[in-house]
């Protein structure tokens, strides 16, 4: 069965927000700027080397934020299916509210 592309771009998404909050993730990132203050002292810490740390750091800042956001945006709609599930199944609540997420949508 073929997956299609938003599927292959979720699990995507997923592998990298596991390699990104993996404990190798703060060693890699302290080795990079270790070496990038080394790389430094020969360019004599010019604007190339500036603006190519701050590109990239941009960058890389713009994709984890679309990350996160993916993840929790899909932690939380599994969440709250499991809540309105418990409130569905449970004798003594009322599941007048179950659901009532979808009603203020959109609405900030």
């Amino acid at each position: 069965m073929k997956k299609s592309i938003s599927q292959q771009i979720l699990r995507l998404i997923n592998e990298l927000y596991n390699a990104i909050s993996h404990p190798y993730a703060l060693v890699i990132t302290v080795l990079i700027i270790i070496v990038w203050f080394i790389v430094g002292v020969p360019m004599n810490y010019n604007d190339l080397w500036y603006k190519s740390l701050h590109t990239f750091e941009l960058l890389v800042t713009l994709v984890l934020v679309f990350i996160i956001e993916v993840t929790q945006k899909a932690e939380m709609r599994a969440l709250q299916e499991k809540l309105d599930e418990i409130i569905k199944k449970h004798p003594k609540t009322s599941n007048r509210k179950v659901g009532i997420e979808k009603k203020y949508k959109g609405k900030r």
